[in-house]
């Protein structure tokens, strides 16, 4: 399905349709085939140029990006226009997120190269899993917080990843007026802050903030950089009936991939509520009724 999104969103360029061509009254823009120059559906004689897309999604845990976007650009031999339809295409994909339930993908300009007289296109991919998924997660809890009080803490709007969130359009690109803003617990642990008191567990989690704005390093760096005071300035985080305590900052590293790894990390304290036993307690049992048995 996301890729059909990712169709849908070139056939809507101007900026390409003006290379492309028609077919079925829409810019030649197709998923891992091509239709047969014979095909009826082709508005013209003419047949190029053509774009045909292949998405190939791999598990990812470590977030290395394996997955790839290619984009095979068909012209005519000696075609001028190539180069600028190639722009066009890097222009319409690159820093471009796609979204559907509970999947949050996004595009970044990898590679260009000729093969056997076509020129192949590379997108690398970058997938935000939906951290609303799991129980008594803290990076779901940073989430709903970052709904509420982001756009009034850094003064504009932001799009908030991996969320489910139905409201985020198909295709969309963040900027510097409306950052992307993506939690992801990394990984959990003991907690050696507090010890757990009658019924409840504490438990210490590690979650990277990843702010991305493409093309803007330094603006996503300066968001990075006041939402690691904000979060220290608050201490505690609550909502869903539940709350995480930010216990330290492990430090932004800028260097790092917005995308994949994030710039911002954080060690998140938060209580687990133990299940309460399934079995009725026994009541009025005395020393004497046991003997007797």
């Amino acid at each position: 399905m996301i890729e059909e999104y990712i169709l849908q969103h070139l056939q809507e360029q101007a900026k390409l349709k003006s290379y492309l061509a028609s077919y079925n009254g829409l810019p030649a823009v197709f998923l891992n085939t091509t239709p047969s120059e014979l095909d009826p559906a082709w508005d013209e004689e003419r047949h190029f140029s053509q774009l045909i897309l292949h998405l190939a999604m791999q598990d990812d845990p470590q977030r290395q990006a394996k997955s790839r976007l290619t984009v095979e650009v068909l012209s005519e031999k000696n075609s001028q226009p190539e180069y600028a339809l190639i722009d066009a295409v890097r222009e319409s994909l690159d820093g471009w997120f796609f979204a559907e339930a509970k999947k949050v993908i996004s595009a970044q300009w990898m590679s260009m190269e000729s093969i056997e007289g076509k020129t192949i296109v590379t997108f690398q991919v970058t997938e935000y899993q939906d951290q609303t998924l799991f129980a008594e997660n803290p990076a779901a809890l940073l989430s709903e917080w970052s709904k509420e009080h982001l756009p009034e803490i850094l003064g504009t709007p932001c799009y908030l990843l991996g969320r489910n969130d139905v409201t985020l359009q198909r295709a969309f690109k963040p900027s510097e007026e409306k950052p992307a803003i993506y939690w992801r617990l990394y990984k959990t642990g003991k907690c050696e802050t507090f010890k757990g008191g009658s019924g409840t567990l504490w438990r210490s989690g590690i979650i990277c903030g990843h702010i991305i704005v493409p093309g803007n390093s330094a603006r996503a760096d300066a968001i990075a950089i006041f939402l690691e005071h904000a979060l220290l300035r608050e201490s505690r985080i609550e909502g869903n009936g539940s709350f995480v305590l930010i216990g330290e900052s492990q430090g932004l590293d800028l260097t790092q991939s917005p995308a994949q790894t994030g710039q911002l990390t954080v060690e998140a304290i938060y209580p687990i509520t133990a299940d309460k036993p399934a079995c009725e307690k026994l009541q009025h049992v005395s020393v004497a009724m046991k003997e007797r048995e």
